[in-house]
């Protein structure tokens, strides 16, 4: 591991809008389980973790965005 990369920290942040989503290989598990294993790999620290669960995309006021972006 890069020692330059360990002291950076991250949040990582999932959402899906439909059900349908999270039955088709896109659900919230799924993603934090894909951006845990990425920044494991970059050697970053997961400070924490945000999800938007039926949020569409269109709409930037989502409250698990808008924590992990303030």
């Amino acid at each position: 591991m890069d020692k330059k990369n360990s002291s950076i920290r991250v949040v990582s942040y999932a959402r899906v809008s439909t059900t349908e989503q999270a039955s088709e290989g896109t659900s919230l598990d799924f993603q934090g389980s894909q951006l845990n294993g990425y920044c494991q790999l970059q050697g970053w620290t997961v400070v924490n973790s945000y999800v938007d669960a039926g949020f569409t995309g269109k709409n930037g006021d989502r409250p698990g965005l808008q924590t992990a972006i303030n």
